[in-house]
């Protein structure tokens, strides 16, 4: 199991790196689509499990619970938890934002004066130079890094004195931002992954063991690809922080499959392990959702390209991860 999620996981980094060589030399965009059709794709299977799989999961959970104990819970106890773990990711995400916001705010700036050009000579400058002129007479078309102070000057010129902001802090807080977003998204995909690796530990018959081993190998598969094309987009300049992040993902159910051969034979009542496998099966589940619409498919719907063909691929990944459901059954 951790070598197939190894494999799959780590297959995008490569198949990344491919596709933006070939968008560089090919000022198409052909690759670049790809790229965002597989960021979609990851998104709708991301979607599938926490409705076709995680979902049913937990529900089964929460009848095994009211069994063993009696309990009939009349409130959505399952919605609440959800809800709580989407609340929780959103809390976490706006909480960064303002601690990358406030170093943000000491944005260097490089102040320069230029001089501005009247229309005719500028005019006749685009006809007999190279040289790109930018006509400040609209301020609509000044970017929002530059800001100006304009005094006139004799003969028709006048001078501006613009200021640049330094765009590397900009860069700085994307790249904290992203990387807070993959750790939560590995953090809700690493409980999910331990309790399915539970689950194959604790099963008793040999024909139960062989069908789980064989689902749940189809089901990473598709599962750590889709997280690897994720995260490798997330962290497109930190390789090694993807690789680790796959590790980690990729031992967690070989060492979950062997606490839960341990708790197996031992004495531990099922009503805790019931309560502990549901809420957390739903607050992964809240994670999930804020994740895939908010930090997959959001961004990707504000890029340049079709959003009918996003929409088809993450369709796509959401009937892949129905099929995939369907084998592994």
């Amino acid at each position: 199991m951790g070598v197939v999620a190894f494999v799959c996981g780590t297959l995008p980094i490569k198949l990344y790196g491919i596709l933006q060589r070939r968008s560089q030399a090919n000022k198409k965009g052909y690759s670049s689509l790809i790229i965002s059709l597989l960021s979609c794709f990851a998104g709708g299977v991301i979607l599938g499990v926490c409705l076709l799989d995680m979902l049913p999961d937990a529900q089964r959970d929460l009848v095994d619970l009211e069994k063993e104990t009696g309990w009939t819970f009349g409130y959505p106890v399952l919605e609440l938890c959800i809800g709580i773990g989407f609340f929780f990711v959103y809390f976490l995400e706006e909480v960064i934002d303002k601690l990358c916001d406030h170093g943000h705010d000491n944005t260097r700036q490089r102040r320069m004066t230029v001089a501005v050009l009247p229309p005719p000579i500028e005019e006749s400058i685009h006809h007999t130079s190279d040289l790109s002129v930018i006509s400040c007479e609209d301020p609509q078309k000044l970017s929002s890094d530059y800001s100006s102070t304009a005094s006139d000057q004799p003969f028709g010129f006048r001078t501006e004195t613009i200021c640049i902001k330094d765009s590397e802090a900009e860069a700085k807080h994307e790249k904290r931002k992203a990387l807070v977003s993959a750790l939560t998204f590995v953090l809700a995909l690493g409980i999910h992954t331990f309790l399915e690796g539970f689950a194959f530990g604790v099963q008793d018959t040999q024909s139960s063991v062989t069908s789980l081993f064989f689902g749940i190998i189809v089901h990473k598969a598709l599962v750590m690809f889709s997280v690897g094309m994720s995260l490798t987009e997330k962290l497109s300049d930190r390789k090694w922080a993807v690789i680790i992040l796959i590790t980690a993902l990729s031992l967690f159910s070989p060492l979950s499959a062997t606490i839960g051969l341990l708790i197996q034979d031992s004495n531990i009542q099922q009503t805790p392990k019931a309560i502990i496998s549901t809420v957390l099966t739903c607050f992964s589940i809240g994670c999930f959702f804020f994740i895939s619409f908010f930090d997959i498919l959001a961004v990707e719907r504000k890029n340049k390209h079709s959003n009918i063909l996003q929409w088809i691929a993450c369709v796509c990944g959401y009937i892949a991860t129905a099929l995939m459901i369907i084998v592994a059954k």
